[in-house]
C-alpha cells in the first residue's frame, strides 16, 4: 500500500479530524480570550471546530494521486492543501459573519494559526506513523528470529 493510500484510511482520516478539532478549539479559546475577552457565544459556536475538522479531512482529496509522487510534487500538493484549508477557514468565517472585526493583523494571525495547526497535525501523524512502523519492525524482527 502506498504512503498516501495509508494516510487516507478511515482511521487516519478520523485521527486528522480529532486532532484538527482539538487544535482549532484550543487556538480559538486562546486567541479569542486574548483579543475579545468580552465576547460571549451561543452553543452554535461549538459546531465550528468540528466543521473545520471535516473540511480539513475533505481537503485530503488534493493529496490523492494514482501514481507515486516525488518529494517535490508531494510538497507542492501539501502547500496546495494548506491554501485550500486557509480559503475554507476564511470563507466559513465570512459566511458566518464573524469576520467584520478582521484587521490585517488579525488576518495574518488567523492564517498563521491555521498553518500552525496544519503543521501540528502533520507532526502528530508522522509521530503516530513512526510509532506504528517501529512496532511493526519489532514484530517482524521477532518473527524472523523465531523462524531461524
Amino acid at each position: 500500500m502506498r504512503e498516501r493510500e495509508m494516510q487516507n484510511t478511515p482511521t487516519s482520516l478520523l485521527l486528522v479530524f480529532f486532532i484538527v478539532t482539538a487544535c482549532v478549539t484550543t487556538v480559538q479559546g486562546i486567541v479569542g480570550t486574548l483579543l475579545w475577552p468580552e465576547a460571549r457565544f451561543g452553543f452554535d459556536a461549538f459546531l465550528f471546530p468540528p466543521l473545520f475538522g471535516i473540511l480539513s479531512v475533505l481537503s485530503n482529496v488534493v493529496l490523492i494521486s494514482k501514481k507515486e509522487l516525488s518529494m517535490g510534487q508531494m510538497a507542492f500538493r501539501m502547500f496546495l492543501q494548506l491554501l485550500v484549508i486557509e480559503v475554507m477557514v476564511f470563507s466559513v468565517n465570512i459566511l458566518a459573519g464573524s469576520s467584520e472585526n478582521y484587521t490585517p493583523a488579525i488576518c495574518i494571525l488567523l492564517a498563521g494559526a491555521v498553518a500552525g495547526i496544519y503543521g501540528v497535525v502533520h507532526v502528530i501523524m508522522w509521530l503516530n506513523d513512526r510509532r506504528a512502523a517501529k512496532a511493526f519492525n519489532e514484530r517482524l524482527r521477532r518473527f524472523q528470529e523465531e523462524i531461524q
